[in-house]
């Protein structure tokens, strides 16, 4: 049995959410994909495959992201699993992507 989709509202404010398997998450917007707004279902979990061992760190912590779109293949149902296993490197993504768009200045893409 999949988890229900999280309300927007729900999002918004993070609710904890409990899986039909007895996971726990937190419900989450994630970065848009395709262009549509996606409400996910974010499930922390401690790992030991980070070097040096697992911490009580949150960006040492692997978590699995249920996503929900609001698109034009909207579905109750969730789309994929993603697995991040670390939250810092989700964070260094973003912030790199922010800075090679940046250097790109008003020349745009590349063709």
């Amino acid at each position: 049995m999949n988890p229900k989709r999280p309300t927007f509202e729900e999002c918004q404010r993070n609710a904890p959410i409990e899986l039909p398997d007895g996971r726990r998450g937190f419900a989450i917007v994630y970065p848009q994909v395709g262009g549509y707004s996606v409400c996910a279902i974010a499930i922390p979990s401690p790992t030991s495959s980070t070097p040096g061992g697992a911490t009580d760190a949150p960006e040492d912590w692997c978590f699995d992201v249920l996503l929900f779109t609001d698109g034009e293949f909207s579905t109750d149902e969730p789309g994929f699993e993603l697995h991040h296993c670390s939250a810092s490197q989700f964070i260094e993504f973003g912030e790199t992507m922010e800075l090679l768009a940046k250097s790109l200045g008003a020349k745009g893409p590349p063709s």
